[in-house]
Order: C-alpha cells, then structure tokens, then sequence
C-alpha cells in the first residue's frame, strides 16, 4: 500500500506538482549548469597526465617587456608558424556519422597585452603536451576544441625564452572583461575573459571538454629556483561572446 501511495506522488511530482487539500504545491526543478564532460577512452585528453612541459626557465636578465606588438603582424599579412609540430593522431569517435569540425586556430589577437602571434597545433606525447619547440607561436593543445566550437579551446604560451620574453609574458595579468580574439584562417572569434585560477602541473582538467564555446589561455607561473621548475599553471578562462572582431 506504501508502495502504491509512492508510485502516485511521484507521478504527480513529475507533472509540475501535487494537491494537498486545495492548494498546489509545486516541484522546484532547477536549470541545467554548464557541465564539464571527463574524457572518454575515445578523446585524446584522456591519456594527458601532465599539463604542458617544456617552458622555458626565467631569464637573469632585466624586467622583459613583450616582443610583439599588433601593428607588427597586420591583418592581411598574417605569419605562419615557423615550427611545425607532428599533427596529433586522429581518433576514431563512436558514431556511423561523420562530424565536420570548424577550421584549426591560426592567430591568436591579445590586443591589452601586445599580442599579436601565429597558432601551431601541438599533440599530447608522453602523456603531456610539450611546448618546448615552439618560440613565439602559441600552441593550440591537440584534442581540445577549435575557435567557435561549443566547446573547451585550450592555447597555451612561453612566459620566458632563452632569448628574452615569450608571447604569453603578461597573460597572468589578464582580468575580467578583457577580450582575445582568436582567428581561424580569416574568420576571427571574440572572447572575453571571466576568470583565472591557478592550478598543479598534473591537473589537466581545465583542458577537459565543456558544454559551451570557451577558451583557455595557459601558461606557467611560480617559479622555483632551487629545483628549477614551475610549480604552477595559470588557467585565464574566456567565454565566447561573437564571430568576427569588435
């Protein structure tokens, strides 16, 4: 009889609400939240331990200032990158269909802190994504979303070179309200900035795959001397906000 009883308040409940005596009482239902999706034995983020290797140690010179500037690298002249990674391996996903994707990330527009520079895509090997063939080009994490996708874009960047500053050298600085503009080809993507954390060399999930079109600029920060590594990743989180430049 309990049983019985249940089954029809449930019921009820899933129409909206019930009766008790002349008064309706309704079922709160909340609204879906963003969600972030963990990487499936089919998405190449799955085998990624470590978030990017390869940057580069801070240089003992003087207070390095950016190198680029955006009047530098015009619109109509884009540059390609000078290094090419090997293209991350192709994975199969579960489906009859074929999914087209959107066009790779070829420039990367920060216009507050001078940035102004080309995307070369870098797979994950040896579990990681290793940086340490890039200079001045951003590197675009293989197995993460294209611009406009709805989706987790990740670009990561040198904080320092062996030569003096690397693209990324300010981009801890970034605060809400700033805006990137990513260009795929000469398609551009406007995003804007909405927060920043600081995160662990193993924790890769800020590269993990979300429910809406974002992007994630990353970077190294808190340098130790002694053992000669950074102990950090600075994660500067941008949500889509138009196709095309402001």
């Amino acid at each position: 009889m309990l049983l019985l009883v249940g089954i029809v308040l449930v019921a009820f409940a899933s129409l909206g609400g019930f009766w008790v005596g002349r008064k309706a009482i309704s079922v709160f239902i909340p609204e879906p939240t963003p969600t972030l999706f963990l990487p499936s034995p089919t998405n190449p983020i799955s085998s990624a331990e470590v978030l990017v290797s390869g940057f580069n140690a801070p240089a003992d010179e003087d207070p390095l200032l950016p190198t680029h500037t955006p009047d530098e690298y015009p619109l109509e002249n884009t540059p390609t990158p000078t290094t090419q990674m090997a293209p991350s391996p192709s994975v199969p996903e579960p489906t009859r269909e074929i999914i087209e994707r959107a066009p790779p990330a070829t420039r990367l527009v920060i216009s507050t802190l001078g940035i102004d520079a080309p995307v070369a895509e870098v797979p994950i090997t040896n579990k990681t994504w290793d940086v340490s063939g890039l200079t001045y080009e951003i590197a675009h994490l293989g197995g993460t979303a294209n611009p406009g996708e709805k989706n987790n874009m990740v670009l990561a960047g040198h904080v320092t070179l062996r030569v003096g500053a690397g693209p990324f050298l300010y981009v801890e600085s970034l605060e809400p309200g700033d805006m990137a503009i990513v260009y795929a080809g000469e398609q551009a993507y406007t995003y804007r900035v909405v927060s920043k954390s600081y995160i662990g060399p193993t924790d890769v999930s800020v590269a993990y795959p979300t429910s809406d079109p974002i992007l994630t600029l990353l970077s190294c920060t808190n340098w130790d001397a002694q053992n000669r590594r950074y102990l950090e990743r600075v994660a500067v989180i941008a949500e889509l906000v138009e196709e095309g430049a402001p």
